[in-house]
């Protein structure tokens, strides 16, 4: 197989020779290759906080003929409307209602739509740990007085003080599995997945997903719900419009408890540990990578790898397009690198962390946010888009249809 990091300066395409061959390929700078459109892969595009018109666009014009197999899209239920229009306000769900920042509910099936007629299934990020820690006025219009009595939840369907053994609700012992699954993030009210009802509430929001044909979840904050309570929440789920079983990954951040492998039982787990040693190779040593399979990543069958995501590339974890071409190598080798099912991150540039993106290029502003740089929101310019990744990454790096090691 031949990968082209013919983009990449003259040193990084040195580097990019030993970094290939450890993956187990030849890097030549041969003409730009693209994948066939008709057997499209397992790799999963992020296309992280787009609106749905930009994902439809961007599925049929670059991800299909591209041979990704999937995309991963932003959280789709209505959410709460920050003041500043910050990105996490998207993970603060108000109601289950399909009306969202990123556009409205026939948009959003419109755009699913677009990226099957592409060859491309499409993911959603599932919220479903917990309900907004703000109270305020939703996307759609939603009012919330009460964080704990929301359209969809009532106060007794939300962890207590004494269901996680802490007076403040604050996950004060990150050691401690009560408090992790059972107290607030951030306080982000904790929803009593343990309840039968609440399983069947969560259920009904993403089967309602299934039916305008979404094919999968990326379950947010997985690790602050027990595998037990994910495993029946999964149970509930109908088929895929294609008459599969969805397929479920896993965000277990990093720390003491639960493990991640705890969680291969209710799905894929999203790899922490690989980005953080592709980053450690890529910033330092590069012939580490040849004893990546054995450093503690984790199994092939079980794991979704990514370079960076939008919290690691903010907080320092992971690597960022910041890196130049030593990032873009990264995403190249986890290409090359026949492991578990790839993910390529495609956000934007960003001063603070808290910063979002208006809308992608080439596209309409949308409700997703006021005009950048206003005063009244106090929203810093409108930044770039690092989207590139996804295009050339993909048309580097061809790999058709992968398969996991065994």
């Amino acid at each position: 197989m031949t990968c082209l990091p013919g983009a990449l300066s003259r040193t990084t395409r040195a580097l990019a020779v030993g970094a290939l061959a450890l993956a187990g390929v030849t890097a030549l700078p041969a003409a730009t290759a693209h994948a066939d459109a008709t057997t499209s892969g397992d790799v999963i595009a992020n296309l992280w906080e787009w609106n749905w018109d930009s994902v439809a666009a961007e599925c049929t014009g670059v991800l299909g003929p591209n041979g990704y197999g999937a995309v991963q899209v932003a959280p789709p239920a209505e959410s709460l409307k920050q003041s500043s229009y910050y990105w996490w306000d998207a993970y603060q769900p108000y109601s289950y209602n399909l009306d969202s920042r990123f556009g409205t509910a026939s948009e959003f099936a419109a755009m699913v739509s677009a990226c099957h007629t592409a060859g491309v299934k499409v993911y959603t990020d599932a919220v479903i740990n917990h309900t907004a820690a703000q109270t305020g006025t939703g996307y759609d219009g939603t009012t919330i007085t009460d964080k704990y009595d929301t359209p969809d939840w009532d106060p007794g369907d939300y962890h207590q003080s004494d269901d996680c053994s802490d007076s403040d609700l604050v996950i004060d012992d990150w050691s401690n599995l009560t408090e992790v699954q059972n107290c607030e993030l951030l306080g982000l009210p904790d929803l009593e997945t343990e309840n039968d009802s609440v399983r069947s509430g969560i259920a009904g929001f993403l089967n309602k997903q299934l039916a305008l044909g979404v094919d999968g979840f990326r379950v947010d904050a997985a690790k602050h719900i027990p595998t037990a309570d994910l495993q029946a929440i999964e149970a509930k789920l109908t088929d895929t419009t294609s008459g599969a079983d969805p397929y479920v990954f896993q965000e277990v951040y990093p720390g003491s408890t639960p493990a991640a492998s705890d969680y291969y039982a209710s799905g894929d787990v999203l790899d922490f540990t690989y980005a953080s040693k592709l980053k450690s190779a890529f910033q330092g040593n590069v012939s580490d990578l040849e004893s990546l399979s054995s450093s503690g990543i984790l199994t092939p069958a079980n794991s979704v790898s990514f370079v960076t995501n939008h919290d690691t590339e903010r907080n320092g974890l992971h690597m960022s397009y910041k890196d130049g071409d030593a990032y873009k190598l990264a995403n190249l080798f986890q290409l090359a690198y026949k492991w578990s099912t790839p993910t390529i991150y495609a956000g934007w540039e960003f001063t603070q962390s808290d910063q979002a993106r208006r809308t992608p290029p080439g596209s309409s502003p949308t409700r997703t946010a006021p005009t950048a740089g206003t005063a009244s929101t106090g929203t810093p310019p409108s930044p770039a888009w690092s989207s590139g990744t996804t295009r050339w990454a993909r048309r580097r790096c061809p790999t058709g249809r992968r398969s996991r090691r065994a």
